[in-house]
């Protein structure tokens, strides 16, 4: 009987557990506006995307390309990542302003180690933020788990070894040395384009709609975070936004399967269970 192709994780892992949870889209706006704070982030996206006009499509490829990667065979996974990487190659220039401590003329290229290391660890850390105010706190074994499993998608996406700390504290401790420093600050890209993420010009859309998905994003996000922005926050903006967050966590707690979960992840243990009987 052939073994079946669980993927690079496979249902008993964190990774599985986590990541099934449509909800996490609720976190999209905040991973993207957490990369955007990146000077050399928010330049590539500037000059090498279409964003402006349509930000939830980088919002959409790497949903797909994450998903698959997560929940798909380990040949589905492996083609996933070499096209994300095939992009990046082509992605490099300057940056056109000095912000924080990078200088205007700084080069940049998707495929630097640090970039990569950032970008992967804002999806990371917004999808542990995201599951545990909606889910409830991860324990510290299913962290180290979680952040250990996660080096898995990022090697494959070309984070070297020595790109990654070794385990899961010290993540949290080169996590928190990011923010605080100046590498991180937001450049007039990276305001302009979170504005397209916060009111996307959608049509038969009005931007007011947008308001509480924008209250959701920006109350996620690092208080660090926020403030390079010009985000005004205030005893009432955190008031409201736990009391979202708390009526969108007991719905979601109560939708069924087929709902709550993606589609990806349920092909995933169809196609499992199928081989397993097989």
């Amino acid at each position: 009987m052939p073994t079946p192709d669980a993927g690079l994780f496979g249902p008993g892992s964190i990774t599985w557990r986590v990541n099934r949870e449509q909800a996490l889209l609720l976190g999209g706006g905040r991973a993207l506006l957490l990369q955007l704070a990146h000077p050399l982030v928010a330049a590539g996206v500037a000059d090498h995307s279409d964003f402006r006009s349509d930000p939830l499509k980088r919002l959409r490829r790497t949903l797909d390309a994450t998903l698959a990667i997560i929940f798909g065979t380990t040949d589905e996974a492996r083609r996933s990542a070499e096209g994300i990487r095939a992009v990046h190659a082509r992605v490099r220039g300057t940056l056109r302003t000095q912000t924080g401590g990078l200088a205007a003329g700084t080069p940049y290229q998707a495929e630097d180690p640090a970039l990569l290391a950032w970008v992967n660890a804002t999806l990371f850390e917004t999808s542990i933020s995201t599951y545990e105010l909606l889910f409830g706190r991860l324990t510290d074994d299913e962290l180290a788990r979680y952040y250990a499993e996660s080096g898995t998608v990022a090697r494959l996406l070309g984070v070297p070894d020595d790109g990654l700390p070794p385990a899961f504290e010290a993540w949290r401790a080169w996590w928190d040395s990011e923010l605080a420093g100046d590498r991180v600050a937001v450049s007039e890209d990276g305001r302009e384009l979170a504005e397209a993420v916060l009111t996307p010009h959608l049509r038969f859309v009005p931007r007011p709609a947008f308001a509480p998905l924008s209250l959701f994003t920006v109350g996620l996000l690092p208080a660090a975070v926020r403030d390079a922005y010009g985000y005004r926050w205030t005893i009432a903006h955190e008031a409201a936004f736990r009391a979202e967050a708390r009526a969108l966590s007991m719905t979601v707690r109560r939708l069924p399967s087929a709902v709550r979960f993606f589609p990806q992840a349920r092909r995933a243990e169809r196609r499992i269970a199928a081989q397993a009987a097989a």
